[in-house]
């Protein structure tokens, strides 16, 4: 991320409160002086979309059951990454965790991640934490250690590290 240029900041000059002496701005200078500057210097900050991919999700889960899958860079190294599951198939072999591979690169550190913001398995609304499972995956934990029985929808926006 760059630093906003000051020189044209640093040229105004403050009204002595009388209202006649200040540097005035019109939207044009506002626009050219200020708004285009920090939108260069932080970057467009769109959302990316990720395409739907059969090898990012336990078996079974098709694209239509994948609402979003996106992310943004916050920072220079730091992500978020949302995505919105709805009506996908519990993991065969039963088990409390559903693998997941990240979007773009980021896996740092191993370690938790900001909570699912929802999450339901067969219905019924359930407690489950998203982590760094292996180099690779991350992986939705049912936090009661149950099996997941679906069908699971989920939506969590985390905060991750970026490689």
């Amino acid at each position: 991320m760059g630093v906003i240029d000051r020189t044209n900041f640093n040229a105004l000059v403050d009204d002595d409160g009388s209202g006649t002496t200040g540097t005035l701005w019109n939207k044009t200078q506002i626009q050219s002086v200020i708004l285009d500057p920090a939108d260069a210097a932080y970057g467009s900050n769109a959302w990316a979309s990720i395409g739907f991919n059969v090898n990012a999700f336990w078996p079974g889960v098709t694209a239509a059951m994948v609402l979003v899958n996106r992310y943004v860079y916050i920072a220079t190294k730091t992500m978020l990454w949302q995505v919105q599951l709805s009506n996908c198939v519990a993991p065969s072999p039963a088990t409390p965790y559903a693998y997941v591979l990240p979007g773009p690169s980021m896996l740092g550190t191993a370690g938790g991640f900001t909570p699912i913001a929802l999450c339901t398995d067969n219905g019924a609304v359930v407690a489950a934490s998203l982590f760094q499972a292996n180099a690779s995956q991350l992986a939705m934990y049912k936090t009661s250690g149950s099996n997941w029985t679906g069908p699971i929808s989920a939506t969590w926006t985390a905060i991750l590290a970026v490689a």
